[in-house]
């Protein structure tokens, strides 16, 4: 078997694939969901949700490949991170919402080309909610304290992340 092939698991109809399916792939990564062929190749196409051999995940709508839509979602196995919000090809676009595990924090504002730029709200573990400017992911000029949340507020913000 070609290092590079992909096996498709689902229904046969006159000798094509069905529209719904899985697709397994070499590294051990599965993507089930909307799929189509172009150039006798498989491509992400539609609904779907890809699960990587290490745990990461990627789901919403996919076109080409790439999560493209208001609604995905995408958990890094290796950062602990977890993205919720609009994609455009493939990066995080629009108003979404982030926890950064590093930092043990959820941003809740705006992305451009798939950094936190804009608009933003950083919700700390301490209860502290704060409010500023974001410029390729690092946090711009002043930055105002909204308010402190309750240890229960604070329990549903990262529990929701």
């Amino acid at each position: 078997m070609p290092a590079d092939m992909i096996i498709y698991q689902g229904k046969f109809t006159q000798g094509k694939t069905h529209p719904i399916g899985m697709l397994l792939y070499p590294d051990g990564g599965i993507y089930y969901g909307q799929q189509n062929q172009f150039e006798g190749r498989f491509c992400k196409e539609g609904l779907g949700k890809m699960i990587e051999y290490n745990g990461s995940y990627r789901e919403g709508t996919w076109e080409q490949d790439k999560l493209n839509g208001p609604n995905c979602r995408h958990y890094d196995d290796q950062t602990g991170n977890l993205y919720v919000g609009p994609m455009d090809d493939g990066r995080k676009s629009g108003k979404g919402r982030l926890y950064d595990a590093e930092r043990d924090e959820v941003y809740e504002g705006d992305f451009e080309n798939d950094t936190r730029s804009g608009q933003g709200k950083i919700y700390r573990r301490n209860g502290e909610v704060l409010h500023g400017d974001f410029r390729h992911n690092v946090m711009e000029g002043a930055f105002d304290l909204l308010c402190t949340l309750s240890k229960e507020e604070v329990k549903k913000v990262f529990n929701n992340a």
